[in-house]
């Protein structure tokens, strides 16, 4: 919902919150990775794999009127990963993240986006659980699951590129994209000044825990 102020009150507000930082940080691009990339729960033979967090990025892309696209990224967040290369279907992952550690490059936008938009204060977190991997081709795979995200649970299809790793290192990694609206989640705060899509990518490497 709205804060219920004068229009152009408010419109002169966002914008100078969502004005875009110049230390930006980029997101982080494709990982060493192999073509199944996901843990499953029926996966009996899936290789486990702890997900490396000093090599993983969380981060999305939004646009706003007047200002182009800012880039968010977030720096506490846990998941798991198992493999299981010779049938990709066991394979998945479940991951959280904290939504109030969302950073822009700016500590006021920052705080704006955790109280306004994430609503930390009664959800703190945001998951991701997978149902369903299917592999494309070598490079390719689709991650079919659930996204929770402001108290709303959404299914979501994640493109992941995929290459394998060339140093003979049991390290594996991925580059996840998707987009999604967030209206779909109850988040409507300054809609259409702020874009209603959201692009959002992780890249990690894992390092087989064998």
């Amino acid at each position: 919902m709205l804060p219920s102020t004068r229009p152009t009150t408010f419109l002169a507000r966002h914008r100078a919150l969502w004005r875009p930082s110049r230390t930006r940080r980029a997101v982080a691009g494709l990982m060493v990775a192999a073509p199944a990339l996901f843990v499953a729960r029926e996966a009996v033979a899936a290789t486990a794999f702890p997900i490396e967090t000093a090599h993983t990025h969380v981060a999305f892309d939004v646009a706003s009127v007047g200002f182009g696209k800012t880039h968010g990224s977030f720096s506490s967040f846990s998941g798991r990963l198992a493999l299981d290369l010779e049938h990709p279907q066991r394979s998945g992952v479940d991951f959280t993240v904290a939504a109030a550690s969302v950073t822009t490059g700016s500590e006021q936008l920052d705080g704006y986006i955790r109280d306004t938009f994430f609503d930390v204060a009664h959800f703190p977190t945001m998951s991701f659980q997978s149902s369903a991997v299917r592999k494309l081709d070598a490079r390719t795979a689709e991650v079919t699951g659930a996204l929770t995200l402001h108290g709303v649970t959404h299914p979501i299809v994640l493109r992941v590129a995929v290459e394998p790793a060339a140093d003979g290192r049991k390290v594996l990694g991925f580059v996840a994209t998707t987009t999604i609206h967030r209206s779909e989640f109850g988040m409507t705060t300054a809609l259409p000044l702020v874009s209603d899509d959201i692009a959002i990518q992780v890249s990690t490497e894992a390092e087989s825990a064998e």
